[in-house]
């Protein structure tokens, strides 16, 4: 399971050594707080806390067409991790295909200039990310996805013929 292995990694720092049996993964989900799931943030964990929602087991416990409902796609997602369902392949030697920087802002934004302000903060992070990968790195495409308060996102990007990122 894909996303129990990123928190099993996670769990141990440095070395990321951390062994959850197949018997032993329904009482770590019983337990394991919402907010360790990969995708679940701190808006995103809050409103869930808004609903009672703090662990796995709490979500085990929620009919899926709410969870639906409430949050559309991230619901199901949210739903299947919590009982322990995840398809995705685990995949330890794959290459990089994206960097990225987000952040969550505690409020809403309402004009363009606030979001080109955030960008231009998040940039110098972007960067250091980029060269900490690979320095010569090309970049085939960048965007700018935005994410709204009832879990929906929009994305757009534009892509680069051949744009050194230098």
């Amino acid at each position: 399971v894909k996303f129990l292995a990123k928190i099993a990694s996670d769990m141990n720092k440095p070395n990321g050594q951390f062994v959850i049996t197949p018997a032993e993964v329904p009482a770590f989900l019983q337990t394991l707080p919402l907010a360790k799931i990969p995708g679940v943030g701190k808006v995103s964990a809050a409103k869930l806390e808004a609903m009672g929602l703090r662990t796995c087991g709490d979500v085990q416990k929620c009919d899926l067409v709410m969870l639906l409902k409430r949050f559309g796609k991230f619901g199901r997602i949210l739903w299947e991790r919590s009982q322990g369902i995840d398809e995705r392949d685990v995949n330890s030697e794959r290459l990089r295909k994206s960097v990225g920087v987000e952040r969550t802002m505690a409020e809403d934004i309402h004009h363009w200039s606030e979001c080109e302000a955030i960008i231009e903060r998040l940039y110098p992070e972007l960067e250091r990310r980029l060269a900490k990968v690979k320095p010569d790195l090309l970049i085939a495409r960048q965007g700018v996805k935005l994410k709204f308060d009832d879990f929906q996102q929009t994305t757009q990007e534009h892509v680069w013929p051949r744009l050194n990122k230098a």
